[in-house]
């Protein structure tokens, strides 16, 4: 997640046991091709020089995917497995305004 240019403030992130293991399975399953939202991205790094901010990109995936979807990461825990809202045939949905 980037920091807007004009915040100052230095930013550590110290990853406990866990959050390392974590984060390496992570890194060694992802692939920027078939990562969609990193795909959906580059036309704006393209455009405007730099990825969106978190915040924007949350506020895209809510509005495809709905309130529902999105609410799921505000509770959810290392210790659970998530409950897939839409499954990985479903095509996203447009929220109901």
């Amino acid at each position: 997640m980037g920091k807007q240019e004009e915040d100052r403030r230095h930013t550590y992130v110290q990853l406990t046991e866990q959050g390392k293991s974590l984060f390496l399975k992570t890194m060694e399953s992802f692939s920027s091709e078939s990562h969609d939202t990193l795909q959906s991205t580059l036309p704006l790094k393209s455009l405007y020089g730099k990825y969106p901010e978190f915040s924007e990109v949350a506020t895209v995936v809510r509005h495809i995917y709905g309130e529902d979807f999105t609410d799921q990461f505000n509770t959810l825990t290392l210790e659970e497995e998530p409950t897939p809202l839409i499954s990985a045939s479903s095509s996203p949905r447009i929220a109901p305004q």
